[in-house]
């Protein structure tokens, strides 16, 4: 850039630096009494102005230009836990030789291909075809599961209960878990026959550690008696 763009462009910064000059110059005459000759008065007058004017661009462009050259690394989205479940399976049985109430219990395989997470707050919702629901939430506890195949009763070690195994230990990316959790139904108006009906669906849920909700629904087609088929 030539001299003269450059003093468009900066004109008032060059003029103010000319006054202050010249207030410095008048005010170290009156307290010094000193007095130069014409050119020694407009070389002190010249110097004084460059300087300043170069003390003022440098300034300019370190406070005010832009830092070069640095790279902001793009935004990425935060990852987040993406589980997927299928039930293999869904046993129905009274909760007890004697008890009323229906005891419902799932085979399920869980995967998750998104960030390490939990699985937690599991739910049973059961909607008839007759229509009306009824919602159930897992215990926290249980002992041991039981399945009955060919006529005998398999029992289910208690470390496959998914309600307890995936909130302490979470699944991780790209693996799964395999295991059962299971349901008390105590609703008077629904007795195990309503709950064990054909065309009756079954609506299983469980949320990750953001509180997304994964869902898994089966459908009673054949009888489901103590079985998980």
């Amino acid at each position: 850039m030539g001299f003269l763009p450059w003093l468009k462009d900066n004109f008032l910064g060059a003029a103010v630096i000319g006054f202050i000059i010249m207030a410095i110059r008048i005010i170290s005459r009156k307290i010094f009494n000193t007095s130069f000759e014409g050119k020694h008065e407009a070389l002190f007058f010249l110097i004084g102005w460059a300087g300043l004017t170069l003390i003022g661009a440098v300034a300019k462009h370190e406070f005010r230009t832009p830092p070069q050259n640095i790279v902001f690394p793009p935004a990425q989205s935060e990852a987040v836990p993406n589980l997927k479940c299928q039930i293999d399976g869904v046993a129905i049985q009274p909760n007890g030789s004697n008890s009323p109430d229906t005891w419902m219990q799932f085979g399920l395989k869980i995967v998750n291909d998104g960030s390490p997470s939990v699985a937690w707050k599991w739910k049973a919702r059961v909607e008839f075809s007759t229509g009306g629901s009824i919602e159930s939430t897992a215990p926290e506890n249980p002992t041991i599961g039981s399945q009955i195949l060919n006529g005998q009763t398999n029992f289910i070690p208690a470390e496959y209960y998914l309600p307890n195994s995936l909130v302490e230990k979470p699944i991780e990316r790209g693996a799964g878990k395999v295991g059962w959790v299971g349901f008390v139904f105590a609703d008077p108006n629904y007795s195990i026959q309503d709950i064990n009906a054909i065309g009756s669906r079954y609506f299983l849920s469980f949320e990750d550690c953001r509180g997304r909700v994964t869902t898994a629904i089966f459908t009673n087609k054949t009888k489901l008696w103590g079985k998980l088929p």
